[in-house]
């Protein structure tokens, strides 16, 4: 899990495949196989993540797709599933995510990257899928747990990947790092020079940012930039 988690996935896969081969339990075997699933699709290899998909399945048949919310190592099974029924365009892939979101709420124990990684690949399904305010959502979560556990691996990486698109379908000049960055600041009270001391940059180029991120959405007041973030699902929704 470390090496995958870390992007180095050629060595992941080759300790997945070692584990899937002699692990000696099916419930672990059945994991390491459906990690394997997933790292064929992140590489497009649709062919072999469908047949290490339904190896894991067979490895450990108690341990189906129906199995009671909680159950981790259920989790990659589940992941795999529901993202083959999504490459395919199968029309049961929408209440698979739903099972999937399910899932989630019920896991014990709930980890910061597991949560990432149900979080960044139901939002790249719903991108794929053109379900922008889905997609939204769920960035929304992979972005709040990755908040709270920062060192994420390469989910980072993914994270910030879904947020670009999700931003590049909304705006027709997407935002920079920095500009974003500087939006994240806008619904605080802070002043533009407490914004810059945040940011480790110069009161001028805050300013710079902002009048950018007005162009960019259309706005000419600092309310006005939130409201409209909001709306185009660039900043989460006020709470109520």
């Amino acid at each position: 899990m470390a090496a995958y988690l870390n992007g180095n996935k050629s060595r992941a896969g080759r300790l997945f495949a070692d584990t899937a081969a002699d692990a000696g339990i099916a419930a672990i075997e059945a994991y390491a196989l459906a990690f394997l699933s997933l790292i064929a699709g992140d590489e497009g290899r649709w062919g072999d993540a469908g047949h290490l998909a339904a190896a894991s399945l067979e490895r450990s048949p108690a341990m189906s797709l129906d199995i009671s919310p909680g159950h981790f190592l259920a989790l990659p099974m589940l992941l795999a599933h529901t993202r083959l029924l999504a490459h395919s365009a199968d029309a049961e892939c929408p209440d698979w995510c739903a099972r999937t979101e399910s899932y989630l709420q019920a896991m014990v124990p709930q980890v910061a990257w597991r949560i990432m990684l149900v979080a960044v690949l139901l939002g790249e399904i719903a991108l794929e899928a053109d379900d922008l305010p889905e997609a939204t959502r769920w960035l929304f979560r992979a972005e709040g747990a990755l908040r709270e556990s920062p060192d994420a691996g390469m989910l980072t990486q993914r994270i910030k990947h879904l947020r670009l698109a999700v931003e590049q379908r909304r705006l027709a000049d997407p935002l920079t790092p920095s500009e974003r960055r500087a939006l994240e600041l806008l619904p605080t009270q802070l002043t533009a020079s407490q914004m810059a001391a945040c940011l480790h940059v110069s009161e001028n180029t805050v300013k710079s940012h902002q009048r950018h991120l007005y162009a960019k959405l259309g706005v000419t007041t600092r309310t006005a930039a939130v409201e409209r973030a909001r709306e185009l699902g660039l900043l989460p929704a006020n709470p109520a």
